[in-house]
């Protein structure tokens, strides 16, 4: 039987779905979680600036499940935790990803959990879960690249999480998906580390019907310019990479699969299999897209146009 495993982003709608994946995860590891703090699982799903990502599975018939969730939230200064409610966490004992209001860091201070300031562009993960039919399936590591990829847009550029250093399989989890030690520690009842990790722009995919696609090219069929001289001005300036290096040729020949990056966007080039209908009316075609814009490139490339602005996307 075909399965299919879709990830968005979660409304008030799920917070009882997320609920169940979080009782049934607890239930599983023998624990009985009472009504209280069932209210501040839902308390912290519903906060403000609570950044929920769901996983659906959808079976043969259409019919598709809740099967885990990712939250994140607001992180703090201080040891970063989120914009929690202090000792009231529903993962302090361990149920997940910790907000971290401990007692003592590791060199005998009280910590500003829960207390301190907003640290902008910071976001604390603070609880993810996944129904334990499904685990070691690969559903956890979709949601933390998911709720990385969601935390982008609302301007986080940085991701923490607190897990107790014993919990195995949660570091394993996050050690294969891209997150580093940070060095600190503390007391969530028992030790427990930190996982950092520096986030970077989605990557979405521009399909073509060509063989094949110049840069300043794609830089207009993507939107992140709309002309050929602002992607000149941007390429000169070094604000352009390929696959993580700077590019500087606005005609460099791109390759299925090079991913471009610009203006906080990134962008991978999907070319299209050479047994496929070329005539598929979902993918661009950068012959005809590039037709309205070549007589006003060549002129922007004579003139400069100071009273010219573009707003960033």
């Amino acid at each position: 039987m075909r399965f299919v495993l879709e990830l968005r982003i979660g409304t008030a709608q799920d917070a009882d779905d997320a609920v169940a994946v979080w009782r049934a995860a607890q239930g599983a590891r023998g624990r009985r979680p009472n009504g209280a703090r069932v209210a501040r699982v839902l308390d912290k799903l519903s906060a403000p600036g609570a950044l929920l990502v769901v996983a659906e599975l959808e079976d043969a018939d259409a019919v598709a499940q809740v099967v885990g969730f990712a939250l994140g939230e607001p992180g703090r200064v201080g040891t970063g935790a989120g914009a929690g409610h202090g000792r009231g966490d529903p993962n302090r004992d361990g149920d997940g990803c910790s907000n971290s209001n401990s007692d003592r860091d590791r060199n005998g201070d009280r910590d500003r959990d829960g207390d301190g300031e907003l640290e902008p562009g910071l976001l604390h993960l603070s609880m993810l879960f996944v129904l334990p039919a499904h685990q070691r399936r690969g559903v956890g590591s979709a949601l933390l690249e998911g709720i990385a990829d969601a935390a982008w847009s609302p301007g986080y550029r940085r991701l923490q999480v607190w897990t107790r250093a014993d919990n195995t399989d949660a570091r394993g989890l996050y050690e294969a998906c891209g997150l580093e030690l940070s060095g600190r520690e503390q007391d969530l009842d028992g030790p427990a580390v930190q996982y950092v990790a520096e986030l970077e722009p989605p990557v979405r995919d521009l399909l073509i019907r060509s063989d094949g696609l110049r840069l300043g090219q794609l830089l207009k069929l993507a939107g992140l310019v709309e002309t050929g001289a602002q992607g000149k001005e941007l390429l000169a300036a070094g604000l352009v990479q390929v696959d993580g290096e700077v590019e500087l040729r606005r005609g460099r020949q791109l390759t299925d699969g090079e991913v471009v990056t610009a203006r906080d966007q990134s962008v991978r080039l999907v070319l299209p299999d050479p047994d496929a209908d070329h005539a598929d009316p979902d993918h661009a075609d950068p012959d005809r897209a590039n037709e309205d814009h070549d007589h006003a490139d060549r002129a922007n490339e004579d003139h400069d146009h100071p009273d010219h602005t573009h707003q960033d996307r």
